[in-house]
């Protein structure tokens, strides 16, 4: 007899709120996007986008903790509305947040 329960796949489900954050120019930002599902999403099916336009990694973009993104040093033209778009096999969630920079 097996203890371990068949798990049902689902499609991603954020664990997260969207929160708006304000962050000072040259602090770092954090904005975060951790989902669940099954097949559980890896780190590369979470994709950010700024204003409607895909978000590459690299420079002062890059990913932490899962799925959420981190910016260092922001600068004044980061800020804007971001989406943090989870897929896995059975489905695609997205979450929307919007990011204000102080100069």
């Amino acid at each position: 007899m097996s203890f371990f329960l068949e798990q049902q796949p689902s499609p991603p489900r954020f664990l997260n709120e969207a929160l708006n954050i304000t962050v000072k120019e040259g602090d770092t930002s954090k904005l975060q996007c951790m989902a669940e599902g099954y097949p559980v999403p890896t780190v590369e099916e979470y994709t950010w986008k700024k204003d409607g336009v895909p978000r590459q990694m690299g420079e002062r973009f890059s990913r932490f903790a899962g799925g959420n993104l981190r910016i260092d040093k922001t600068q004044f033209e980061d800020q804007g509305l971001y989406e943090c778009t989870v897929k896995n096999s059975k489905g695609t969630a997205s979450l929307y947040m919007y990011l204000t920079v102080l100069g």
